[in-house]
Parts: C-alpha cells; structure tokens; sequence
C-alpha cells in the first residue's frame, strides 16, 4: 500500500532545494518496501519550481525520523512513483535461544484440495511467499493437521503450499480449517534463505543424501523443494545430520527413492530475524521413554504422545530424534498440543504411520533461533499485514536534496 505523502518544510540554497516530506502508514505493510508516490505530494504550494525527486536529480535522501522502535530505510525508485519506504522493527531482534511458536489462529478456511502434492487452501489472509504456515482443524484435508508448510503463493483469498508426501484431495468445502505463522515474534517470522541448486538426490528409509555446494553445518534446518527425482520430499523441513561443501545427510522417514539428477532443486536454510539460522536448544533436550502414534488418514490427523519430563508450552516446536520403538517420528517436528498436556507427557498432530504404545529412547528438543548472521539494519522486516499500532501512532519523516530547476 503506498504511504501518504506530504511536504512539511523546503529550503533552497543557491543551487540545491532540499524538501522535508512526512510519510503517513496506514493499512497493509508490503515486505520489501511499502511504496512512496512523490507524484503524489500533497502541499504542492512548495513545488512551483522544478521538483526536487525525479530519477537522477535527487543527489541525497534520508529517512530523518520515524516511529520509536521502527528504523526505517528510504529505497530509490527507478520512476518519481515507485521509491519505497523499508520498514523494520527493532523489538525483532530476538535473543539466541528464544523458542520458536505459533501466531494467532487465522480466520476459517473454506475449501481445500491437493494435487500432485501441490496444496490450496481458499481462506482470507496476508500472506507472503516464503512464510511458514502450520495446519490445523480442517476436516476434509484432515491428514495435514499438524504440518508446517512453506507458503508457495498466496492471494488475499488463499495460499498454495508443496508437500511431496500429501495424498491427493479432491477440490471441495472444508469450513474449519485454520493457519498460523510460524514465528519468534510477529514481527520475526520463521522463514528460508535462497541457497545453491541441488544437483543430485538419494534416500534410503531412514536417511536423506543431497548432492549440494553448502555451508551448512549439523543442526541446521533447511527446507526442500523443486525436488524431481525426489518429489516426495518437497516441501519437507529437515535437519542436517552431516555436511560437506559438496553436500549433505538429513535423517529421515518418508518414501525410499533412488538416486538421481536434479536441475532445480533446493534446500534453503531455515532462519529468523537477522539470517539468525534456526536450531535446537542445546543441552536441554527431553528424555522420550514412551511413544504412540495413530495413523493419520485422508480425513484425519495422526495423533502423537510423547512421555516426557518437560516444561513445553502450547505452540512450541520440538524436532524429535533417536526414537527406537517409534523410530518412524524420528527427524519429524510437532507443534506442542495444548490439550492433555503436562509435565510427564504431550500431545501433537501429523501426517504419520501408526506406532503402538511402547517404552521408548529418544529425545524432544525445542527449536530456537540462533546468533544473527547479518546487522540489524537489514534484518527483522515488518511481515506482510497490518502496521502495527505502535507505528500507526506517528510517522516517518524523510529529506530529499538535489540541484534546482531540473526536471
């Protein structure tokens, strides 16, 4: 949405006029930069001469003061109408180890379908690509209660998503079902960094092998996707077992697939504000000694109990590993249920095969985000969505300088 614009002050010296424009927020924030119009200035008293923003006469521009707690960064346009206003906040920069959770329940959904493991979900939203949903509540799309997925496209009306695994859904009502970002905060969201291609996949039933040029280093988290040979695993979030610069292990617990070429497809690490990549807490994983699961079917999630000690809070995300008995979980991530939870033992939903009740030895561990990669100020975005209040309670103002009578 394009910011209001006004001019407050001009000054001109002998050669240069420096104009003071104010900024005014109000509706959806768009990742990237939300869109400032200085065709549209308001006050055009103070241009009867040349105006000072066209494209190759601003010779500098600021942004000079803005919300507390929202720096802002001012981006150049290629045309008079298309400079941007990049908004941050700076309550985003998450301490390391702050456990990742699950935002507000969206609105209701009201169809759904899968095709050849491409997801759609038709329900309002804000949604932006690239963003981390978990699924919940739906009743014919049921098998996906529980995933988190990676939002492949998204209109004010509904999102798709890739999940290789999902079993095909016919196009029809589903009126129950919810999303909810993945995230640190609301303004630091779970989300993946563009990496290297993958040129080459393998899987056996327990473990995932990628041919890959990488920096990655064990306990990373990457998500897969544009998979060929391995189409099963699109979509699908991992951790790194073992890595070299040519690639990578990954445990894992879906369909077996043979090696083979790939010329598209990725594995992107996963990360919060400021590129900080996402991991597990470490030193403070939960000893499993009993597991269940109930198969999940087209209409139904599985359910998952873990007998643990442990001090989880609803919404929190622990990456399971180790199991024995229910070795089917391991190198699966479960959103912490806030029904029959306790300090001995928690629930989740998933897309699984079944496992009876039996002791266990294995470990739940809740993923976190790590140290920040880059610096803060171009790190911790505003999401796709509404201002904040706090920022639509003041404005952004911004100085553009350059040479006088030049259009």
């Amino acid at each position: 949405m394009s910011l209001a614009a006004s001019a407050s002050a001009v000054r001109r010296t002998l050669r240069n006029k420096e104009l003071i424009l104010t900024l005014t927020p109000s509706g959806i924030y768009t990742p990237g930069g939300d869109t400032v119009n200085l065709n549209s200035i308001a006050n055009p008293q103070y241009l009867v001469e040349a105006t000072v923003g066209y494209p190759g006469v601003v010779e500098q521009f600021e942004v000079l003061n803005s919300p507390a707690g929202f720096p802002a960064k001012l981006i150049k346009g290629a045309t008079l109408s298309t400079w941007a206003l990049k908004v941050f906040e700076a309550a985003a920069e998450s301490p390391v180890g702050t456990p990742l959770g699950l935002g507000p329940v969206s609105a209701t959904s009201t169809l759904s379908a899968v095709v050849s493991g491409v997801g759609s979900v038709t329900v309002a939203n804000t949604l932006s690509a690239g963003q981390f949903v978990y699924l919940n509540s739906f009743t014919q799309m049921g098998a996906q209660n529980g995933n988190i997925v990676q939002v492949a496209s998204a209109t004010a009306t509904g999102f798709t998503f890739n999940l290789g695994s999902a079993a095909n859904v016919t196009s029809g009502a589903d009126t129950t079902g919810t999303y909810q970002l993945v995230e640190v905060s609301p303004t630091n969201l779970m989300v993946s960094v563009a990496g290297s291609l993958i040129t080459n996949s393998l899987s056996t039933s327990t473990l995932l092998t990628m041919t890959q040029a990488n920096t990655f280093v064990p306990g990373n988290f990457v998500v897969l996707q544009g998979l060929v040979n391995g189409a099963t695993a699109n979509g699908v979030i991992v951790r790194i077992l073992t890595a070299t610069t040519t690639g990578w292990t990954a445990t894992w617990s879906g369909t077996s697939f043979s090696t083979g070429a790939e010329t598209a497809a990725t594995a992107q690490l996963i990360v919060t504000n400021a590129g900080a990549p996402v991991g597990c807490l470490a030193g403070d994983a939960s000893i499993i000694t009993n597991s269940l699961a109930t198969a999940s079917s087209a209409g139904t999630q599985g359910v998952i109990t873990f007998t643990t000690p442990q001090l989880f809070n609803p919404g929190n995300l622990t990456f399971i590993s180790g199991l024995t008995h229910g070795a089917i979980l391991n190198g699966s991530i479960y959103a912490v249920l806030a029904s029959g939870l306790t300090n001995a033992l928690y629930k989740a939903y998933g897309q699984n095969a079944g496992a009876t009740t039996s002791a266990d030895a294995g470990v739940a561990s809740v993923m976190v985000t790590g140290a920040p990669l880059t610096t803060a100020e171009t790190t911790g975005e505003l999401p796709a969505g509404a201002y904040p209040a706090a920022c639509l309670a003041d404005i952004f103002t911004i100085r553009l300088i350059g040479q006088k009578l030049k259009m």
